[in-house]
């Protein structure tokens, strides 16, 4: 991971320093947090799009077509605008999270922002941008360390099928519409019949019902997030 500092240096821990005998300057009293992920854009288009519009921003961490942008936000309403400024430089083909903290607290903003962001491209969900409330049962659920693991578990041998795993996103991303997921993967009808019964053989959980896709897509993200804390399923 690259980091690109725009302007003023991490907010986190507070700064200190400057001249001999000169105090420092005291940070914002409130900030956003924001997650991305770019289809088919490079870290340094990134860094180059966005610092040409947040220069003040404080800091700019990239990796891949990816990565974290950290910027003074004097309420909820402006993280929100912030993040939707981003999204319109970066074009349609990109996933935001937003968190807006207060600046003692916004190491839990990142840890939120990171969060749901993994949760909402593990589900799929299209491009825009997304908060904590747009996940929330998901990433409720999936809190829990023991139920994660267990949902982890579950949903592991449709991951290791990479035509399931796609089957299944395509159905969440079609809000349940078998025809329109067939379509988006350009298969037949009958073909995603047959993956989504297979999918339930494996899991337990029907893609097809309410209770069992709510259960599958809660398992996609609790995999994504102890994937993205670094912890296997099987760790206790």
């Amino acid at each position: 991971m690259t980091t690109q500092t725009l302007r003023q240096p991490t907010p986190v821990p507070a700064r200190t320093g400057g001249r001999p005998g000169q105090e420092a300057a005291a940070p914002a009293q409130a900030w956003a947090a924001l997650g991305i992920r770019a289809r088919d854009c490079a870290g340094s288009a990134l860094a180059a799009v966005l610092g040409r519009r947040f220069g003040s921003a404080t800091q700019l961490r990239l990796s891949g077509g990816g990565g974290q942008l950290l910027a003074p936000a004097p309420d909820r309403q402006q993280a929100l605008q912030l993040a939707g400024q981003v999204r319109e430089d970066l074009g349609d083909g990109v996933w935001i999270s937003v968190a807006w903290r207060p600046y003692e607290e916004l190491g839990s903003g990142v840890y939120e922002a990171a969060n749901v962001l993994a949760v909402v491209c593990a589900l799929n969900r299209r491009p825009g941008v997304y908060q904590l409330g747009d996940v929330a049962v998901e990433c409720a659920v999936a809190s829990s360390p023991a139920v994660s693991r267990c949902l982890a578990v579950l949903i592991e041998p449709v991951v290791t099928r990479p035509e399931l795993l796609a089957t299944l996103k395509a159905l969440i991303s079609a809000d349940g519409n078998r025809a329109r997921a067939a379509s988006e993967l350009l298969i037949h009808r009958s073909t995603i019949d047959y993956r989504l019964q297979r999918i339930e053989q494996l899991t337990g959980h029907s893609p097809t019902s309410v209770s069992g896709m709510r259960t599958l897509c809660t398992a996609l993200a609790a995999r994504a997030l102890l994937r993205l804390q670094g912890t296997s399923p099987q760790q206790s």
